[in-house]
C-alpha cells in the first residue's frame, strides 16, 4: 500500500476517533450528520494540502490547514481566536 494511502486511511481513523463515532462491532458506525459532513470537509482541506503541498505553495498550504482545523473545532466544540474575539467584543456595548 502506497504511503499516502496509509496515511489518509490513519488520518481517517483518527479524525474518527476525535469526532466520537460509535463502531457497532457491525462495521456500522453511528454519528450525527453535521459531524460527518465536518469531518468530510476537514478530510478535503488537507487532501488539498498535500496538492499543494506537492507544488510547492506553501501560502496555500497553511490555509488548507486552517480550514481543517477550524472543521474539526466544529466537531469538537473548540473555538478559534475569532470566536474568541467575537464572543468577548458581543459583550461590549459601544456608544457615545
Amino acid at each position: 500500500m502506497c504511503q499516502e494511502i496509509k496515511g489518509i486511511d490513519l488520518l481517517k481513523q483518527k479524525l474518527s476517533e476525535i469526532a466520537g463515532l460509535n463502531d457497532t462491532g457491525e462495521g456500522i458506525l453511528l454519528a450525527r450528520k453535521r459531524h460527518i459532513i465536518a469531518l468530510e470537509a476537514a478530510f478535503e482541506s488537507v487532501h488539498s494540502a498535500l496538492i499543494q503541498l506537492d507544488n510547492s505553495a506553501s501560502e496555500l498550504i497553511a490555509e488548507d490547514l486552517r480550514q481543517a482545523a477550524q472543521d474539526l473545532g466544529s466537531v469538537t466544540g473548540e473555538f478559534s481566536s475569532d470566536d474568541l474575539l467575537g464572543e468577548i467584543f458581543s459583550s461590549f456595548c459601544i456608544g457615545k
